[in-house]
């Protein structure tokens, strides 16, 4: 923005308002160093040592054994890596779920498209052989060939009876192997010209994994009846068994010495050969969930997890090292930050996760935490950080550094829940592997069910006291910083809680799987519904001026106004209904993320909502956090944290200290179809800045609440409250001003503007 347009304004603005004009015109976003760890679903090694790891968001690239990573492939919310291989000219291909193939030919330093001849963009499996034909298992349209020096993908399904096939080996010889979802194994010794079943003392149909020994011995690993020995002679498989407790095998692998290796819901368990014992092998493994296994030419291990992000082992798999610095693919779902200027984010099974420079770097800080699941993270104005986990909740006087379980009288074991063998499948394979569930409440509802005595909801109260939300068990009460815990749940009909969240005044509202409840006169909650159109509840805001705000799973937003007894939906502008977190800045900008759609930001109380998605590579906002110096901060599913670069927000604080009250011309005059009005306050005071027609009706409130002192900005986008365009014409913007001091008077100023359309 050129200054020579400002020559409109009071003098008091000149110099601050060309300041935050010039650098407030939008949000950029940009990812932070961390946190660090991920959903890694496929791992690969080339023949130089370099290791890939395939990601729910890209693939990564270490050229140290692991001990870094980079993003040498961000993807997108359609492109899921699901395996990967590298021919023996060292092109790198990698399959995704919804965007089909894509190949690196220089190490991966840039990727492109290869799905020509590709019947499905649903991949779920590679395999390359030594004259370097690839082979590509879809989910629905069978087994592709890609020809060494082709472009072009060709069916190569004849003689296979299933269509869904998720895992592929090639022998040394050529022999290829395909194991389907329903149908066992299926075998071609023709590079997939033809195929016959090969399933002959197959107990599982569903064959999720396979592998090729040193010895060309070829294993399968099944969803649920184990790890299986092919016989060549007889053609029959010959049943391994396995320590997993439900016989899913997620990955297979053999070492040089004849070891196998299975990755399994339980970790990684080992045999020293084909038909020994199994053994549990998981010291230092905190992720369960072992999608994806790989050794490297130096016999060392990797383990890839669900979440949980890469581990390497050096003594077969004895003891496992964490190795995901770099590796930012992990779900944030929850973001803090204290008085001294540290940031906490909350993840999914890495923990939780410290930044002292502003999000540049992130460190682990679990020491004494019982589960690396944090779900929710609240600060005490006195320095003390509260965690809630799916063990109950954790406390840290330390910035944490330690943490300790307080959880006296945190209640018992909540409903049970179904989680039968197909239950698990489908939602292993549905929401782990290829697809997250839409909104936070569903999410955080299956969380819920893999524990009965956790916490998934935690926030502390301007008067210091704890809640803490359960999912069967409603909400308790902390008056002592966690040491004792009472249930507070009077009136409360539905103890399923996905919300809860405290006024400044202490107004509390908690959702559930009914909606919403309030807490009224300090007495019992009352259901408190009306006009909620979505009962899903995923959070609460309330603005400095007393409004309050509720996100919902599929209905958006909806406000209510103080005094009010309606909610009235807001959704405005908001292109997903799925609303996973709510939050204001201190100007009292309202910041929404969603499933799918990003952020977006109302300067208008709800009114009008517009996306800010430059630089956010990933749509789907688990949480937000603003800090002291107004830079927002929005964990991701999948892609840790993201920093604003430059915020805009509803209301601007320069750092201009003013010495007088005064409100600007606005700019530009006339408009069409907004404009930016300018004022300064020099104390503490409430502040209202209306919008009047010439006949002295109100069209549009622009800032009611209090304010702290300094140099503010507001745009009217030439709506009414309603949120209709308003004609053309002359309007009078007028501002009052209450100061909070009794030796200060009270200010009014009135300015003219033209609207031309």
């Amino acid at each position: 923005m050129n200054c020579k347009h400002l020559v409109t304004v009071t003098l008091t603005f000149s110099l601050a308002v060309c300041q935050t004009l010039a650098s407030a015109q939008t949000i950029r976003w940009e990812q932070t160093n961390g946190p660090f760890g991920g959903n890694v679903a496929a791992l690969a090694v080339a023949q130089n040592g370099d290791l890939f790891a395939g990601t729910a968001f890209g693939v990564f690239r270490s050229t140290d054994n692991g001990n870094g990573w980079q993003n040498v492939y961000a993807g997108s919310e359609g492109s899921r890596i699901t395996s990967l291989t590298i021919l023996p000219n060292d092109d790198i291909l990698a399959a995704t779920f919804g965007s089909g193939i894509i190949v690196s030919r220089d190490n991966g330093n840039r990727w492109q498209s290869l799905n020509e001849g590709l019947a499905s963009p649903n991949v779920l499996a590679l395999a390359s052989n030594e004259t370097g034909d690839a082979f590509a298992g879809t989910q629905s349209d069978g087994i592709f060939r890609l020809s060494q020096n082709s472009a072009s993908w060709q069916k190569a399904s004849q003689g296979l009876d299933d269509p869904f096939v998720r895992s592929l080996a090639v022998r040394s010889n050529g022999d290829l192997f395909a194991g389907t979802f329903k149908s066992g194994v299926f075998f071609s010794s023709n590079a997939g010209q033809s195929w016959r079943p090969l399933s002959a003392g197959l107990t599982e149909g569903n064959v999720s994994s396979l592998a090729v020994s040193g010895d060309d011995e070829v294993l399968a690993g099944t969803f649920g009846a184990g790890v299986f020995l092919l016989d060549e002679v007889s053609e029959q498989w010959q049943a391994l068994g396995a320590v997993s407790q439900n016989g899913a095998i997620l990955g297979l692998v053999s070492t040089r010495d004849g070891a196998i290796f299975a990755g399994t819901m339980e970790g990684v368990i080992r045999a020293a050969r084909p038909g020994a014992p199994w053994r549990i092998i998981n010291s230092g493994l905190r992720a369960r969930n072992v999608l994806a296994l790989a050794v490297n030419p130096g016999q060392e291990l990797f383990a890839g997890a669900q979440l949980g992000g890469v581990f390497r082992s050096s003594n077969s798999g004895d003891n496992w090292t964490e190795v995901n610095n770099g590796l930012t693919n992990t779900d944030v779902i929850t973001i803090t930050g204290n008085q001294e200027g540290d940031i906490f984010a909350g993840t999914f099974v890495n923990g939780v996760f410290r930044s002292s420079d502003n999000g540049d770097n992130w460190e682990p800080v679990n020491e004494g935490l019982a589960c690396a699941c944090a779900l929710s993270l609240s600060s005490s104005p006195d320095g003390m950080l509260f965690v809630a986990t799916t063990e109950g909740v954790f406390r840290s006087v330390d910035k944490g550094d330690t943490w300790t379980p307080v959880n006296n009288g945190l209640g018992g074991p909540g409903d049970a829940t179904d989680r039968s063998a197909d239950a698990k499948q489908m939602s292993f394979l549905e929401s782990t592997l290829y697809a997250p569930a839409q909104g936070r409440a569903s999410w955080l509802r299956q969380v819920a069910f893999q524990s009965t005595s956790g916490v998934i909801e935690l926030i502390m109260s301007g008067q210091g006291t704890l809640f803490a939300g359960t999912f069967g068990r409603g909400i308790f009460r902390s008056l002592n910083n966690g040491d004792d815990w009472q249930a507070f749940n009077q009136g409360l009909d539905n103890k399923f809680v996905t919300a809860v969240s405290v006024s400044g005044v202490d107004q509390l509202f908690t959702g559930t799987l009914a909606g919403v409840f309030h807490f009224l006169n300090a007495e019992r909650w009352t259901l408190f519904n009306s006009g909620i159109t979505n009962s899903n509840i995923n959070d609460f805001t309330f603005t400095p001026g007393g409004t309050a705000f509720v996100a919902t799973n599929g209905g958006g937003v909806a406000r209510l106004a103080p005094g009010s007894t309606t909610w009235e939906p807001v959704n405005l502008g908001l292109e997903s209904l799925f609303v996973n977190y709510l939050a204001h800045t201190e100007g009292g900008d309202l910041l929404a993320g969603t499933d799918g759609a990003g952020f977006f930001l109302s300067r208008d109380q709800g009114d009008h909502w517009q996306a800010e998605n430059e630089g956010l590579t990933n749509l789907q906002v688990l949480s937000l956090y603003v800090n002291p110096n107004g830079d927002f901060f929005a964990g991701t599913y999948g892609s840790g944290v993201f920093r604003s670069r430059e915020a805009i927000t509803a209301v601007d604080v320069r750092q201009v200290s003013p010495t007088r009250f005064a409100l600007g011309q606005n700019f530009p005059n006339p408009f069409n179809p907004e404009t930016r009005i300018e004022f300064t306050i020099p104390a503490a005071a409430q502040v209202t800045l209306k919008v009047y027609n010439l006949l002295g009706q109100e069209v549009r409130t622009l800032v009611d609440g209090p304010l702290a002192a300094g140099s503010r900005s507001i745009v009217w986008d030439g709506r009414n409250h309603l949120g209709a365009d308003v004609g053309s014409g002359l309007y009078v913007y007028r501002i009052n001003v209450t100061p909070g001091s009794p030796d200060s008077l009270p200010f009014q100023q009135d300015r003219k503007m033209l609207l031309v359309r």
